[in-house]
């Protein structure tokens, strides 16, 4: 009986032990946990990290709205860029058609005010052709008329290769020369044409004056010397007909000559400087061949001071066709 009171006794004490010692753990963890700083650091770093992730999801979500109204902003400055490039190729366009219509508008007025000057000089030479009363004066008149429209007529041509060299300045010597020597022959024909059409008005006005002193010498006579007077004329007058005939066909010639050469020799090379220094030569020529025939050197003045004047224009105007015509570079 007593060795088991002994060992109930030991076991409630060891029983006894084990509580106080389980009490005094816990209260030490209570007091621990409570006074221990990094379990509240802990909790409010938890706090913060949730407050930055909405912060977050918020500046996400601005983010994207800001995104979607740049994209948006973009698309219609792109859409706008390409509308002003559309209206800008429209714009350099109509400023090509507009230049195009200037240049042949002021080429028509060329062309117009010689077709004025040669129909004025016409006029003025029909006034002088009708207030002369002798035949022989009204076909000097007639020839000079002719003269003078086939003088506007060369102008012209002049006038508008003077402008195709103004447009067109590519390189190149061979040719002008060939066409330089081309036209100092066509020189020397009309120069020898003009030479043949003053003789024959010479023999044409000698034949005159050695008929009127048979009229006067023979005045019983007077209607078969007058007959023999209107058969001796008729030939100088008929002899100076095929020469003024030939001067207009070879001028004619000429022009076309020059004109078919001038296109052939635009689309190989040619030199502008030396190309202007052809037509110049090629307009004192005509010039030199208009004061060889009779009455006509005042006309041939004004054709040559006329020309010049429209080839300054010419290349003011080609200069400012330059400037113009650039609607790329915008």
């Amino acid at each position: 009986m007593a060795a088991t009171s002994k060992s109930s006794q030991t076991a409630k004490n060891v029983v006894l032990a084990l509580l106080a010692l389980w009490s005094v753990v816990s209260l030490i963890i209570i007091v621990v946990w409570a006074t221990s700083p990094d379990l509240k650091s802990s909790a409010r770093c938890r706090a913060e990290l949730q407050e930055v992730t909405e912060k977050l999801e918020g500046a996400k979500v601005v983010y994207g709205k800001n995104k979607v109204a740049l994209e948006e902003l973009l698309e219609e400055t792109k859409e706008q860029r390409d509308v002003l490039r559309a209206d800008l190729l429209v714009m350099g366009g109509r400023l090509n058609a507009i230049n195009a219509t200037l240049e042949e508008c002021r080429l028509e007025n060329v062309v117009l005010n010689w077709n004025i000057s040669a129909l004025q000089e016409k006029v003025e030479l029909l006034r002088q052709t009708e207030s002369q009363p002798h035949g022989s004066d009204r076909s000097a008149g007639s020839r000079r008329e002719m003269m003078n429209s086939c003088m506007a007529q060369i102008g012209e041509s002049i006038v508008f290769l003077i402008n195709i060299s103004v447009q067109n300045d590519p390189p190149g010597t061979n040719h002008i020369e060939a066409l330089q020597q081309n036209v100092t022959e066509a020189g020397h024909q009309t120069e020898s044409y003009s030479s043949l059409r003053a003789a024959a008005e010479s023999q044409m006005l000698a034949a005159q004056s050695q008929t009127r002193p048979k009229c006067k010498e023979v005045e019983s006579e007077a209607p078969e010397l007058e007959q023999a007077d209107g058969e001796s004329s008729a030939p100088p007058t008929l002899s100076g007909i095929p020469a003024l005939m030939l001067l207009l066909c070879s001028a004619l010639h000429l022009i076309t000559y020059l004109t078919n050469r001038w296109r052939y020799f635009t689309t190989i090379s040619t030199a502008g400087v030396r190309r202007r220094h052809f037509l110049l030569q090629l307009v004192f020529l005509l010039i030199h061949a208009a004061r060889a025939a009779p009455g006509c050197h005042g006309d041939a003045v004004l054709l040559r001071h006329h020309l010049l004047q429209e080839a300054d224009v010419a290349q003011g105007e080609a200069a400012e066709k330059n400037v113009l015509k650039r609607p790329d570079d915008l």
